[in-house]
């Protein structure tokens, strides 16, 4: 229960309140990873698609289906990367007392 909805997350942990926006900017390690995971995918669709139609690549399907990645793969990994980031951040940065006491 860290979404609201698939792209609004909470602010507050619903187990221990810890906020989740520790410090600003908390987020750019987030948005960096969705990025890199969407352009991976975007990568292996174009290399797939011209391995699996060579020689006569059909450039509109490809084209569509790259069009139809770029804009539906930031959309789909948002949650995920968010909550990846939270974990690696959290472990990075354990949670300190002054945390535990705003909470």
């Amino acid at each position: 229960r860290l979404f609201r909805h698939w792209l609004v997350m909470v602010d507050d942990c619903p187990r221990c309140d810890l906020h989740f926006e520790r410090v600003e900017g908390q987020w750019i390690g987030a948005i960096a990873m969705n990025t890199i995971l969407a352009l991976l995918v975007l990568l292996g669709l174009l290399v797939g698609g011209f391995a699996l139609s060579y020689p006569d690549s059909p450039p509109i399907g490809l084209l569509a289906a790259c069009l139809v990645a770029t804009a539906l793969g930031p959309l789909v990994f948002h949650p995920f990367s968010r909550t990846i980031w939270l974990a690696i951040d959290l472990a990075m940065r354990p949670v300190t007392a002054d945390e535990i006491s705003e909470a």
